[in-house]
């Protein structure tokens, strides 16, 4: 039986579906069915069923010789052109692409087989481009790639479903032919290939091949075959050359049949040769002979995909995608159905599995994360899945309705066995039967929805009966649905497409609606008066209190976990299983650690002791507020108020153009508050600095920009204060700063060409893949320049005013631990120093003001903080941020920090274009930074720059001299540090006050031996690093010696909070 491809019937059909019989005209549209084909024997075929055929839905697919698509604006080209015309995928060829390539872009996927170097313009290369929907559909099939048998051929294969909901394959190949003037042999190895892709197709899968045969195939059939069950059909350019025929030799080898041949079109020609102007037929989509009869049309398309010398061509079939997301854990743990639980035995039993799964009853050895994977394990075995609700006029009378369903069944599998006219006759009753109790359980369930709307009307049960009734009948016959999200309008009266761009035109609506300055004067809260101290309350969680809060907790919102209340619940509900959530509460009010693990159970259990608390969600909440949150010591348990001591996190508004802070409104605006020290948008809002959107430097690149001095950038490229505030709040990492620091090109315009551009754009472009927004500082962009200095146009006195107080606050903006820098520190290629004499051909490390930005950056961030893009290669599309990272951080010639009078020396030997101004105003700024920073950092982290022994010395310096005492963390893993290194950082440590407060010391992945280790050893026996947790040393050279060395420290004790791990 022929099987035609719509979608599935789907959930809730009571009626078997039948494939409906369709003739067409074999001039017009498609091939003549044979008659009865489709039809199943003894079934009547109705109106319904013909009607339905037509909403099976149609996807087209498309094949065009691309003549080039080597850039990234070209492939974006051919993406917008397969999404206007609604394309479900098309094949390519001639992309003279390079190398083995998949890209994604908007959801859509380009996979890419070409030569690794293509010679002169190119001319080989294949792509296939999915759309979104053909993406779904590819890894549905495993997402499987053949591209490995050359540069010609490439296929991939894709799972739809038929019209009965069962699996089809679709196995697309994109193939590009040797012009018909190549050598015999180059053509063998074309057809090889080919031949080799095609066995890989998978039995009952669909194949199309989407084909520049380069080749005449002329039309109808050789040597008087019947046209129905050649390789080409009775229409196209009657034309035929050597090509052609060998091409058709191919065909009926492996039973293909060139589609377009089959539909009668009023033009056929995809190609106009130059010399004769002759239309060619050369672009073909071959498919599986037997397949024919799924097509509904084919043939050249009118216009093209892109820009190229052929016309593209397509084929129409009829599938479906199902578009199922696989869940998420939590969305499978809601499904669960948790009422067993409030039977107490089955309560007990879930706690005794869940302790068994544990495989101990050690409370004290169990973390939050190993007992919520326990709990979610054991809900997911032993809790059934909670029924779909069926229709309610179902519900009413699912007794008969079930009874006429299983009959029906019945009698289809009875026809099924023995296809008898009684049978088929009996089946027919059957089904009739169901659609008629379905009909009768509609109504009567309407007529009695309506006499209970009577009924309160009329008083016997109240109007407050008779409205409820009528929302239940307003709902319709189908069960419940939860209505789709509402599609907010963007800024630029756009709708929504995504939850993300949603969530961001409500964040806008609230940062205007509360972001505004207060209007109350702060001071007023330090004169409310606050609650006394609850003395009673300064204990440790008893049993009863930790079971009363459990008890009520709440069944309504599991939390981003998934692990619903009722799973805690349960979980206390035997001794074994209490003793565990006691453990993490206790745990948690001693150690103020875990807490973020709690608050995702679902578990709310607050800080009671006597000291002050800022964890980031607290804060994070009440920094929207202008507030900090403080607890215990003042006696205001918990309550928000507004410190003496404390900052204002984000306030006031930004001025609403960069080039005329004249329109600022003057507000006094304090200094965001971050982990790291402070970062200062007065300096912002006077107008002295501005960021550039990331975003529209992308753009601006992608147009072909030049830059041009800040005086005449639009405003539209500038981010607002508001705007900073907004991205810091959605920030992960820290604050979304970027400075840039690169050589000029020439004394008067640091780009003239805007090479430096693309290559900055390029790496903003994997930035802000993750959606992430960040604000530039360029300093051609961000502060006021010269705007014609030949004409003598200069800055004005006010402008000129604001350019120094900008150049003051470079140091914070370069060495701030949570900004990042771009480091350019090569010239762009192709960039030749003798071009003109205007050209600075001085080396980025020789700049004094690029060895400064060089040097800020190396101070205190961490090694994914400061990147090289003098080393970054890769195109950037999948994973980009992660692999821009991974190229351009570790080991990207990052120097350690400099003292002060290192750098000083250092500096003489640097030029300026300003020297007398700049070398003392450099100095200042570096000092002063260098104190700054090291004064308040915490944490360093330093891990996978290959710094050798003659980096840890330098290192090792700074510590010596006192400069990080409230450093409690120091990460140097994944560097080179010898013996040598390592002496000298126990020295540096065994100084006094060199690390007091050092909590945690991570030396894995490095080069330290038995000598380096004894020397560590020594010094931390000797006083070095009292406070010591953690010290890491996996993956290092160390031998018996340096492990006895570090016994014996462990057993004297000399460290009491270091304990061996292993």
């Amino acid at each position: 039986m022929q099987a035609h491809l719509r979608p599935s019937d789907g959930p809730g059909r009571f009626s078997n579906a039948t494939t409906p019989h369709e003739c067409r005209s074999s001039g017009k549209r498609g091939p003549r069915l044979q008659p009865g084909c489709g039809r199943a024997p003894g079934v009547h075929h109705g109106r319904a069923q013909r009607v339905q055929r037509w909403k099976i839905p149609t996807h087209v697919i498309y094949s065009q010789n691309a003549r080039g698509l080597k850039t990234d604006s070209a492939l974006t080209e051919a993406i917008d052109a397969l999404r206007y015309r609604s394309g479900f995928s098309a094949g390519l060829q001639e992309t003279w692409r390079t190398g083995l390539e998949e890209i994604e872009e908007d959801g859509f996927v380009f996979l890419g087989a070409a030569p690794a170097v293509q010679n002169g313009r190119g001319s080989k290369g294949v792509g296939i481009l999915l759309s979104p929907l053909a993406v779904a559909a590819w890894r549905a099939a495993g997402a499987v790639v053949h591209n490995d048998v050359g540069p010609r051929v490439i296929a991939v294969r894709m799972e739809v479903e038929d019209s009965a909901g069962r699996k089809q394959g679709l196995f697309q190949v994109a193939s590009y032919a040797p012009i018909s003037t190549a050598p015999d042999t180059e053509k063998d190895e074309y057809e090889t290939a080919l031949a080799c892709v095609l066995s890989r197709r998978q039995s009952g899968d669909i194949v199309i091949v989407c084909a520049d045969t380069n080749a005449s195939i002329g039309r109808g059939c050789l040597g008087g075959q019947n046209v129905n069950y050649g390789a080409v059909g009775s229409h196209g350019i009657d034309f035929l050359n050597d090509s052609g025929r060998r091409l058709r030799s191919f065909m009926e080898l492996h039973d293909l049949a060139a589609l377009s041949s089959f539909f009668k079109k009023p033009f056929y020609g995809t190609w106009l040769h130059p010399c004769s102007k002759l239309q060619k037929q050369l672009d073909h989509i071959m498919i599986s002979r037997c397949d024919l009869k799924r097509f509904t049309d084919a043939g050249a398309c009118c216009g093209q995909l892109i820009d190229s010398d052929h016309s593209a061509v397509f084929c129409k079939l009829r599938f479906t995608v199902r578009l199922r997301r696989k869940l998420e854990p939590r969305a499978q743990l809601a499904r669960l159905d948790t009422a067993p639980l409030l039977n107490q035995d089955q309560a007990v039993q879930f706690a005794t599995d869940v302790v068994m799964s544990l495989g101990t009853s050690d409370a004290s050895a169990v973390s939050y994360s190993t007992l919520a994977k326990a709990v979610e394990k054991t809900a997911a075995e032993t809790l059934p899945k909670r029924e779909r609700p069926a229709p309610l006029w179902f519900a009413a009378k699912e007794g008969v309705l079930r009874a006429v369903i299983a009959n029906r069944n019945a009698t289809f599998n009875a026809h099924q066995r023995q296809p008898t006219a009684d049978a088929a006759a009996r089946y027919r009753e059957a089904r009739s039967r169901v659609q008629l109790e379905i009909r009768r359980a509609k109504s009567d369930w309407i007529l009695g929805k309506c006499t209970a709307i009577n009924d309160g009307i009329c008083g016997a049960t109240g109007s407050a009966a008779a409205w409820a009734t009528v929302k239940v009948l307003k709902a319709g016959l189908a069960p419940p649905r939860r209505a789709p999200p509402a599609k907010m309008k963007k800024a630029d009266g756009s709708l929504a497409d995504t939850p993300e761009e949603n969530a961001s035109v409500f964040a806008d609506a609230f940062s205007q609606l509360y972001g505004r300055e207060a209007s109350f004067d702060p001071s007023v809260l330090d004169d409310l008066p606050q609650r006394p101290v609850a003395v009673g309350l300064d204990h440790v969680p008893s049993d009863d209190e930790i079971q009363l809060a459990t008890s009520k907790l709440h069944a309504t919102a599991p939390g981003p976990s998934g692990l619903h209340a009722r799973l805690w619940q349960a979980l206390v509900s035997t001794s074994d299983g209490f003793g565990f959530v006691r453990h993490l509460v206790q745990h948690f009010w001693e150690t103020e650690e875990d807490s973020m693990y709690a608050d995702d159970a679902g578990l709310a259990f607050c800080s009671r002791r006597g000291v002050e608390v800022e964890t980031p969600k607290v804060v994070a909440h009440f920094a929207r507020w202008g507030m900090e949150i403080h607890v215990g010591k003042d006696g205001s348990n918990g309550e928000p108020r507004k410190d003496s001591k404390s900052e204002v996190l984000f306030c006031a508004a930004a001025p609403t153009s960069y080039n005329n802070p004249a329109t600022y409104d003057g507000a006094d605006l304090s200094d965001i508050k971050l982990p790291g020290g402070y970062f200062m948008p007065s300096v912002i809002a006077s107008g002295a600095i501005a960021f550039i959107d990331a975003g529209w430097i992308v753009a601006y690149a992608a147009a072909g920009g030049v830059l041009k001095p800040r005086q005449e950038v639009p405003n539209v490229a500038f981010l607002s204060f508001n705007d900073l505030v907004l991205a810091t709040r959605r920030s992960l990492w820290g604050l979304p700063i970027i400075a840039l620091s690169y050589p000029w090109l020439t004394h008067g315009h640091p780009d003239p060409d805007g090479a430096n551009l693309r290559r900055v754009a390029k790496a903003l472009k994997a930035l802000t893949s993750t959606g992430q927004r960040f604000g530039v500082f360029w300093d051609f962009l961000s502060l006021h320049q010269h705007p014609d200095p030949a004409n003598d146009l200069m800055r004005t006195e006010a402008q000129n005013a604001l350019f120094k107080q900008g150049l003051g606050c470079l140091g914070t903006l370069y060495s701030h631990q949570h900004t990042l820098v771009l480091r350019l520190p090569s010239f762009p290629e192709g960039y030749k120093k003798d071009l003109a004499d205007d050209n600075n051909v001085s080396e980025y490390a020789d700049r004094g003001w690029c060895a400064t930005e060089s040097a800020w950056s190396s101070l205190t961030k961490w090694s994914n903080k400061s990147l090289d893009l003098g080393r970054m290669k890769s195109n950037y599309r999948l994973f980009a941020y992660h692999n821009l990272i991974k190229e351009c951080a570790r080991g990207g010639g990052r120097r350690p920090p400099l003292l002060p009078p290192q750098f000083t020396e250092e500096l003489e030997e640097k030029s300026f274009t300003n020297g007398k101004e700049d070398k003392p105003l450099v100095k200042e700024l570096y000092e002063a930074s260098f104190k700054e920073q090291f004064a308040e950092v915490t944490v360093l982290y330093y891990d996978w720059l290959l710094w050798g022994d003659a980096e840890a010395a330098q290192l090792a310096v700074i510590f010596a001299n006192g400069f990080a005492p409230r450093l409690k963390k120091l990460n140097l893993d994944g560097n080179q540090i010898g013996d040598e290194g390592c002496k000298a950082l126990a020295v540096a440590l065994g100084k006094e006050g060199a690390a007091p407060r050092l909590e945690e010391l991570d030396l894995s992945h490095n080069r330290i031996g038995d000598e380096g280790l004894k020397a560590l050893a020594n010094a931390l026996g000797k006083g070095a690093a009292p406070r010591l947790e953690k010290l890491s040393l996996d993956f290092n050279n160390i031998g018996r010696e340096g492990l006895e060395a570090l016994a014996v420290l462990l057993k004297e004790g000399t460290v009491p909070l270091l304990k061996a791990a292993n």
